[in-house]
């Protein structure tokens, strides 16, 4: 129907150029040389460990609500689910890095820890 798409369309778009966004960071954390482990900021990774996942997560579930099929949706809670999985380790991984890392959401959930 109209309403699903004028709202799935725009977020569906919208979503893999965040994402975009997060991997260029990610990529130019370090220079070629640099070796060690760099810790994400700016963007979205200020509020979020896995700013990546969020956006890509998010652009899946404008792609099912969209498309509303079976296939979408399977593909969406499976990614998601494994996304959410790695966000998670990598958020434990940060916060006994860094102690202040730990005011800050995993992943594409609420679940942020105070």
């Amino acid at each position: 129907s109209a309403p699903r798409m004028v709202l799935s369309v725009p977020g569906y778009d919208l979503l893999p150029m965040l994402a975009s966004r997060c991997h260029i960071l990610l990529k130019n954390l370090r220079k070629p040389a640099e070796k060690g482990y760099k810790i994400p900021s700016g963007f979205l990774f200020n509020y979020i460990t896995c700013a990546n996942y969020f956006a890509e997560i998010w652009g899946w579930i404008f792609f099912t609500l969209g498309t509303q099929t079976l296939a979408a949706g399977l593909f969406t809670a499976a990614g998601a689910y494994q996304m959410a999985e790695w966000a998670r380790g990598k958020h434990r991984r940060l916060v006994k890095v860094s102690g202040s890392w730990g005011r800050r959401c995993h992943s594409f959930t609420a679940a942020c820890h105070a």
